[in-house]
């Protein structure tokens, strides 16, 4: 894979981006969110799934992503299978859900792959895009890789979108190295990447892109651009 670094320019920053507010949420601080969203002309706002319901009868032009079972993906199939069916009920235009790292480190792989399967077909079938998020700083890179191309070797109507890395609520976010592990794995067979956790500048974000990130996920959007525009005042 051709490396090729470039710094991003703040509007091209703004439309990867997916504005999580997953700490200390409240319905004001969501609907402010997707307000400023719109604004920034950002790609997205995440947010857990039970709430939707905060923004029925808001206005809005800005897509809706939601997380399942998050941070820790630990629950069984059935209670996600059931958030992700409500979740596209309630709107929803992307789910996120968290993989059962925790069974294939237990040696259930066929359980995590069925997991991952069901979840993505849900969406799948409505015509709404899904994301694996894989807990990375719970991994080494030979077992991110492990996870990485048992997900790619599914069937496309099985499979997800985008795999994600990572939460960010363990012990670090997202790293260059598995971003470019990902691209490697994952960009042959049509799927996308979503890094998130960790990226506290935009020059970061543009370094992760260069390696294959298609999405940025940050809980502070407006630093990552307003990095991207103080250095073009200084480049140009």
């Amino acid at each position: 894979m051709r490396f090729e670094y470039r710094l991003l320019s703040p509007e091209e920053l703004a439309k990867r981006i997916d504005y999580a507010i997953l700490r200390d949420p409240t319905p004001h601080r969501v609907v402010e969110a997707v307000e400023e969203a719109e604004k920034l002309g950002l790609r997205a706002v995440t947010v857990f799934h039970t709430m939707l319901t905060w923004l029925e009868g808001v206005s809005r032009r800005v897509l809706i992503s939601v997380v399942i079972d998050f941070p820790s993906g630990a629950s069984h199939i059935e209670p996600k299978v059931k958030a992700v069916e409500q979740a596209i009920a309630h709107g929803a235009g992307e789910v996120e859900f968290v993989v059962n790292v925790w069974q294939w480190m237990k040696g259930n792989r066929d359980y995590v792959i069925n997991e991952v399967r069901a979840l993505s077909r849900i969406a799948r079938e409505v015509g709404v895009k899904s994301k694996a998020i894989i807990e990375s700083s719970l991994l080494d890179l030979s077992t991110l890789q492990e996870i990485l191309e048992a997900i790619a070797a599914l069937d496309k109507e099985d499979r997800p979108d985008y795999v994600k890395m990572n939460t960010g609520w363990f012990s670090r976010g997202v790293e260059p190295l598995e971003v470019a592990l990902a691209a490697k794995i994952v960009k042959p067979r049509g799927m996308m990447i979503k890094a998130s956790g960790g990226i506290k500048d935009g020059f970061y974000a543009s370094l992760l892109v260069a390696l294959g990130a298609d999405v940025i996920g940050t809980s502070n959007p407006s630093k990552l651009i307003r990095d991207l525009q103080e250095a073009k005042k200084l480049l140009s």
